[in-house]
């Protein structure tokens, strides 16, 4: 029987159990939790049986059988728990974004390969059945004005917007929360997959909407911005329009992009169609309508392919530090231009 991989979750919120159910139906793992706050270890090991809480962080950095970590905690601690990452000898999986500014990110990006560590950033959009799909209808327009079933595309919207309020920090300038952080650069990071990154991008609404939430069943007064909208050109010359916020009372989610031969639209929410519509045959897809796929748990494909590049030292073809970087290179780029208001 092959070895057991066994991960370590650095963090027990809300995301951890999203990222633990993808690695065990990847299947082969072993999982082991801790948090800063006090019994939170030990109340996801009760919610799940499959993970072993230990009683600190450092416990879990100090198991020389941990292979990787999964980083699920605010932005501010990626870069620290990366760098401790680093020197135990632990491959990672860091939620999005990477860290707080495209010089960290560098930096991060050259440790990391320096000391020959699989570093994985979950932008986990490009794990969805139908973006995966969109990836191939759209392939060349990263390169050239040609896609593969669209042709040449003039225009990309996309879409993120959710309610918020599930915890204080997300709210918040100094936790690295704020629609930016927690939405916009999901979008982001499929325009660029897509598109390539901008020759051209510009902030053009950043805004506080709602500074006074109800979180946790306490009033809280935040600061971050809950409403941005993002304009960017293409190396191709490719307009996109992104929106994200976080005002929006159920998830809503969608990618629309329009090209010479007909449309595609894409989405991970149930009451939205993915589905391309073409004039003529191209790329491998016919005539008319093509369905893009349902709405997997794209958690369990993100976590696979971690896991993948544990156990072969291959870095992923999604997600790999080099995507982060990029991806941060446009973040700070937009935050330097418009100011919350």
């Amino acid at each position: 029987m092959s070895k057991m991989t066994r991960i370590g979750i650095i963090g027990c919120g809300q995301q951890a159990p999203k990222h633990i159910k993808g690695l065990l139906q990847a299947g082969g793992v072993e999982i082991v939790a801790a948090d800063v706050m006090d019994g939170a270890a030990d109340r996801l090991a009760g919610q799940i049986p499959e993970v072993t809480p230990y009683a600190n962080v450092e416990d879990v950095f100090q198991d020389d059988a941990v292979d990787g970590v999964v980083l699920c905690v605010p932005t501010p601690a990626h870069a620290p728990l990366i760098r401790q990452a680093i020197a135990a000898g632990k491959d990672f999986l860091v939620e999005k974004p990477l860290c707080e500014s495209f010089a960290e990110a560098e930096k991060l990006d050259a440790e990391v390969k320096a000391a020959k560590r699989i570093g994985m950033v979950g932008c986990i959009y490009r794990y969805a059945p139908p973006f995966e799909a969109a990836a191939k209808a759209l392939a060349g327009a990263r390169e050239t004005e040609d896609s593969a079933a669209l042709g040449k595309v003039s225009a990309a919207i996309l879409r993120v917007g959710g309610r918020g309020s599930r915890q204080p920090w997300k709210h918040q300038k100094a936790t690295g929360g704020g629609a930016i952080n927690e939405m916009l650069v999901h979008m982001l990071d499929l325009a660029i997959w897509y598109f390539g990154p901008p020759a051209e991008a510009e902030l053009l609404t950043s805004k506080l909407l709602r500074p006074q939430r109800m979180i946790q069943g306490k009033m809280h007064t935040v600061d971050a911005e809950d409403f941005v909208v993002v304009r960017m050109t293409s190396a191709a010359g490719v307009e996109i329009l992104i929106q994200a916020d976080l005002i929006t009372p159920a998830f809503a989610q969608s990618l629309e992009a329009q090209g010479e031969n007909g449309s595609l639209m894409a989405s991970v929410t149930p009451n939205v169609a993915s589905k391309l519509m073409i004039d003529q045959p191209r790329g491998g897809f016919d005539k008319g309508q093509t369905d893009l796929g349902g709405n997997a748990d794209f958690y369990i494909g993100q976590s696979a392919a971690f896991l993948e590049a544990i156990r072969t030292r291959q870095a992923p073809d999604r997600g790999a530090l080099g995507d982060a970087v990029a991806l941060m290179r446009t973040v700070e780029s937009l935050r330097a231009a418009v100011p919350v208001s």
